[in-house]
């Protein structure tokens, strides 16, 4: 499955990115790229919240054995608010 990232931002300012397809780490410097070009135009993120992806999840989006990958959630709060 080809790799990607779905970014959502709320109603309230909150951001979800979902990288889908990436193993191991590899979705954690992906974050960073993301991070980086939204800092570039003007949007500061720092995540709040990581939410890993359960074996089964990874396989069913990278088309994996259980033992690889650990993909996951990044959640970033309102700027200036602590994060849920």
């Amino acid at each position: 499955m080809p790799r990607k990232i779905e970014v959502v931002v709320t109603t309230d300012g909150r951001i979800e990115a979902n990288f889908i397809g990436f193993i191991g780490e590899e979705c954690f410097d992906e974050a960073e790229k993301l991070r980086r070009v939204l800092q570039a135009v003007g949007v500061e993120v720092d995540p709040s919240e990581v939410i890993r992806k359960g074996p089964e999840r990874i396989t069913l989006e990278a088309g994996l054995g259980e033992e690889e990958g650990h993909g996951g959630k990044a959640r970033s709060g309102r700027p200036g608010q602590p994060p849920r």
